[in-house]
Order: C-alpha cells, then structure tokens, then sequence
C-alpha cells in the first residue's frame, strides 16, 4: 500500500498483480532468509540449468530484496541454487525447492 508502506501487505506482480497470503508469502521469505546449503559444488555454470532461469523467486520490501534462481538437480537429487546477488552456487534439498516453487494459486 503506498500510503502506508509498513502495512505488511504482499502482492504478486508477475505476470500479472495478485494478491497474496502474509502467512504463506513470509514462510518463503524465511525460507530465503535462511537458505543453507547442502553441498558446495563445482562453481560453474555448465550443468547447473541455472541459465534456464526456470525458477526465480524474488522478494522484496523497503529495506530488503531476495532473489533466488533455483536449476536443475545433480545426480544425488540436489538442486543447484543461486542467490541473485551473488555468482556462488550451492546445492539445495529437494524439500527446499519444493517449498520454495509455488504457482500463483498457492500464495492466494
């Protein structure tokens, strides 16, 4: 709300503005927050699927902004994961990205 920008208020805007639950939306939030890594691999992009950009999770307010693209899995069924501010590349659990990839539907 630009009136009151404080009001705790999330909202989609891709593709198209939708409103979303505060409850769902800051469990992603602290899931991104949080983010630990399983494993540091190679860093290289080659294999990863990150260049794809199949998933990119970004969220942001007025004292905050967290982007996240999520690849491909590697052969032990670990994702490859990159936060936007920086070229590092972990591997993430398949239970993370499973909470962390969510249709519009489900942050209503």
């Amino acid at each position: 709300d630009p009136k009151n920008p404080d009001d705790g208020i999330w909202a989609g805007t891709l593709p198209y503005k939708f409103s979303v639950d505060k409850i769902k939306m800051d469990n992603i939030v602290e899931i991104m927050t949080n983010l630990q890594a399983e494993q540091i691999p190679e860093q290289t992009f080659k294999g990863t699927g990150l260049e794809k950009n199949s998933i990119i999770i970004e969220a942001k307010g007025d004292n905050f902004s967290h982007v996240l693209m999520i690849g491909d899995a590697n052969k032990d069924g670990l994702y490859f994961a990159k936060k936007g501010d920086s070229d590092n590349i972990y591997l993430i659990s398949k239970e993370t990205k499973t909470q962390l990839e969510r249709r519009i539907s489900d942050l209503k």
